[in-house]
């Protein structure tokens, strides 16, 4: 279901491929707007994921989020358990500002922070409803301040990433061509 949903967003172009590492991946500002970002009773930040989105995106092994105030986007990464090897960094877009959602600049140290997803669903009368399930889904994903998501990934990984992609043929440029019967 995930990769349904990052086609359907390349096929709309509502996701951007880093240029050094395809694995990198940020939302626009469109699909980034299905995810709400807060704090709970407890002063602990989280990351509201659509109930239209579950179990899939949870049940990624999300081990990592880094908060990158300079491009404005907090990026989820999912990392191979054994090696720690960048498997996707998938970037939600948020103002800059709201960042301190999940880190106050300055005032909060964010390597001593964690965030917690939950589930919400929209009021179908009131859009501007929003009902939070009582429970996290996920916990504790450690979070982190980073420049620049470069930093997400090693140089080498990089380039390999890039081989990768260019052999499976997925980064060349196709023309719709409509096929006329004879």
């Amino acid at each position: 279901m995930f990769f349904m949903f990052i086609n359907r967003l390349i096929r709309d172009q509502m996701i951007e491929l880093d240029e050094r590492d395809p694995r990198i991946m940020r939302l626009g500002n469109l699909p980034s707007a299905y995810f709400l970002c807060g704090r709970d009773d407890n002063d602990e930040p989280f990351l509201g994921v659509p109930a239209e989105m579950m179990p899939w995106f949870t049940q990624i092994d999300w081990t990592g989020a880094s908060l990158c105030r300079k491009e404005g986007y907090l990026y989820l990464e999912g990392r191979d358990p054994r090696t720690q090897t960048m498997l996707i960094a998938f970037g939600i877009r948020v103002r800059s500002k709201r960042l301190n959602v999940f880190a106050i600049d300055g005032h909060e140290d964010v390597d001593m922070m964690s965030l917690n997803m939950k589930v919400f669903e929209k009021d179908e009368q009131n859009p501007k409803q929003v009902y939070f399930a009582d429970h996290h889904e996920v916990i504790g994903i450690p979070l982190q301040e980073i420049g620049t998501c470069h930093e997400l990934s090693t140089d080498e990984e990089a380039e390999e990433s890039r081989k990768i992609l260019a052999k499976s043929g997925l980064d060349r440029t196709f023309t719709p061509t409509k096929i006329v019967g004879a």
